[in-house]
């Protein structure tokens, strides 16, 4: 029987997106390569940091623009809520009036320290919950690690063992270089939280001032002794950790306190961004969440 070869053709792609900024200039893509055939998703996936940095200025200028909607859309209210006999159109542009016109005021000193606290602190909302969970991968690698090392010692594959030290011996490293991370915004963040904390002494704000500075020490602490290969990390003080039995062939310490100390770092950031988000007309929240669980650390 011959063999039936069927060739699918290739088709052009698209060209690279363009964006067009007044007063700028035309903002192009590039391709990526001369020996391949682009995929188009790529390129527009890769198109939009320069496009979001592009286009920050031209944000402003859409956000008043939007405030002039505002006020058009009350002054129309007037006469609509007097032919209807009724308050609730005045009402409601006025609800949206005020969201537009907290935007506005958040370009100004000191609101405009605000927007930029309230992205700090959502960055590392979310860059805690992506260090737990890549110290959930981290887990399960160890989990993997463990089996395959069984696996080998009962059948003496020396070479296998080899490699299953080689893949262990990097976990360490990488939580060292996870906590290293976090200790870069720190001193960022340091400074915001003691700054609206003078100027917001709130018993709300200091509790939340409390855990965010008590979880910082603690974990710039576990870090160092993480990076100096010690067995025991250091407790928090008031924190019950439920004792684990590791394996042998963990290479670090039980980090109960370290993962629960992060958790109250992260949850300390989203109370402060609750706090301080209505006073630039934000109406975005962010929400606490539990500590997932691991069976080796």
């Amino acid at each position: 029987m011959a063999l039936l070869v069927q060739c699918v053709s290739v088709s052009v792609p698209a060209r690279p997106p363009q964006l067009t900024i007044p007063h700028f200039g035309i903002m192009q893509k590039g391709w990526d390569g001369l020996g391949k055939i682009p995929d188009p998703g790529d390129l527009l996936a890769k198109f939009q940091d320069p496009m979001a940095l592009a286009l920050a200025p031209v944000r402003r200028f859409l956000e008043i623009v939007e405030a002039f909607l505002a006020v058009k859309n009350c002054i129309f209210a007037i006469p609509d809520s007097i032919m209807r006999l009724s308050p609730s159109p005045i009402f409601d542009c006025l609800e949206g009036l005020v969201e537009v016109l907290a935007k506005l005021l958040g370009w100004i000193p000191p609101l405009s320290y605000i927007w930029l606290a309230l992205d700090i602190f959502d960055y590392c909302i979310l860059l805690i919950d992506e260090i737990l969970l890549f110290f959930t991968r981290l887990d399960n690698k160890l989990t993997e690690y463990t089996e395959a090392m069984s696996l080998a010692t009962l059948i003496g594959d020396l070479e296998l063992i080899a490699i299953v030290d080689c893949g262990i011996s990097e976990v360490r490293p990488s939580m060292v270089t996870a906590l290293d991370m976090l200790k870069f915004i720190q001193m960022i963040s340091d400074v915001l939280v003691e700054v609206f904390l003078r100027l917001i002494p709130t018993e709300e704000m200091q509790k939340a001032a409390r855990d965010y500075a008590a979880a910082g020490a603690h974990i710039s602490a576990a870090r160092e002794a993480m990076a100096t290969g010690q067995s025991v990390l250091p407790e928090y003080p008031g924190m019950v950790v439920e004792a684990i039995t590791q394996n042998p062939l963990v290479p670090v310490p039980p980090l109960g306190a370290l993962l629960g100390v992060m958790n109250i770092s992260r949850n300390a950031m989203v109370l402060l961004y609750n706090i301080l988000a209505p006073m630039v007309g934000s109406s975005e929240r962010r929400t606490s969440r539990e500590l997932p669980t691991y069976n080796n650390f």
